[in-house]
């Protein structure tokens, strides 16, 4: 594809590839943190909202964070995270964190009952 090159009028090579957009600068996973939290559904609406506002958003600003998915599985009352970061060092980095942050966890109803890191062999 050609556009006009607005600074002289000469045709401008434009390679557009699978990468070109909002995902452009996306780095590929190596490692991810998996964590599996027991959730007391009677404070989901307080554990939601957490999300939400804080959570995600602070785990989207994290260094290296590439992608991540929340779950809850009503049945058993488990919420399983998967979070993919471009380093290990950034993938302990959070895991860390979560553990850290483990009174708060408990505060709002939610518990930790693993979590560990492990390599991303493909994504799609």
């Amino acid at each position: 594809m050609r556009e006009p090159d607005r600074t002289g009028g000469r045709p401008l090579d434009v390679q557009i590839s699978r990468q070109s957009g909002p995902d452009a600068l996306m780095s590929s996973p190596t490692h991810a943190t998996l964590a599996t939290f027991r959730m007391d559904l009677s404070r989901e609406a307080e554990q939601r909202e957490g999300l939400t506002r804080l959570i995600v958003p602070g785990v989207r600003s994290s260094p290296g964070f590439v992608t991540g998915c929340w779950t809850l599985d009503r049945a058993t009352s488990e919420s399983v995270v998967m979070i993919t970061f471009d380093s290990i060092e950034a993938a302990e980095a959070l895991a860390n964190n979560v553990r850290a942050n483990a009174p708060h966890q408990t505060a709002v109803g939610i518990e930790l009952m693993s979590i560990r890191i492990v390599e991303v062999s493909a994504s799609a």
